[in-house]
């Protein structure tokens, strides 16, 4: 079971998804409004897993984005 440090560690922010994604900040803020994309807020600010990203991309028409293990990191433990 992965312990709750290091799934919180492995969490993007904001900034993070818009450099990996090569979107604005005001696209995600309107994805996440919406509940579009998937994501967390702690502490009032935005996070993202990156696995969930990375399914979520593969649903979406015209994305043919795989994010890559070592963008990603380690998926499982």
């Amino acid at each position: 079971m992965i312990d709750k440090v290091f799934k919180a560690e492995r969490l993007w922010t904001l900034d993070t998804l818009v450099e990996k994604l090569g979107v604005t900040r005001s696209w995600v803020y309107c994805q996440t409004f919406q509940n579009k994309i998937p994501f967390r807020k702690i502490g009032g600010k935005l996070k993202f897993d990156p696995v969930q990203i990375d399914a979520w991309i593969e649903t979406q028409p015209g994305w043919s984005l795989k994010i890559s293990e070592d963008l990603v990191g380690r998926r499982k433990e």
